[in-house]
């Protein structure tokens, strides 16, 4: 028997949002789902799940799924803002729960 082969991938701008989300919102549910398309789906108490995309044209990300389907959350270059705006838009930011550091 012989093991599976192992799949690299390059380390991605959603790999990135899920990492930073991962440290400072620890009280999110987020889960980064690669297949059949790469998307990170995040939930808090009652809201969501929301879907969010990286759109490569605009490089910026991006609501997949809800009301505010294609409206931007933030860009790479400020992912702790990005950050800030997915906690607020979830009820989970500064003034309900604070952000850790």
């Amino acid at each position: 028997m012989t093991a599976p082969t192992l799949q690299v991938r390059p380390f991605s701008p959603l790999d990135a949002l899920y990492c930073e989300l991962r440290r400072r919102l620890p009280q999110i549910i987020a889960a980064h789902v690669h297949e059949p398309e790469e998307y990170i789906r995040v939930t808090y108490r009652d809201r969501g799940p929301a879907d969010l995309i990286w759109d490569p044209d605009a490089q910026e990300y991006r609501w997949a799924t809800g009301p505010d389907q294609t409206r931007r959350v933030g860009t790479r270059d400020d992912i702790e803002e990005t950050a800030r705006n997915i906690a607020s838009y979830l009820g989970a930011g500064p003034g309900r729960l604070p952000l850790t550091q």
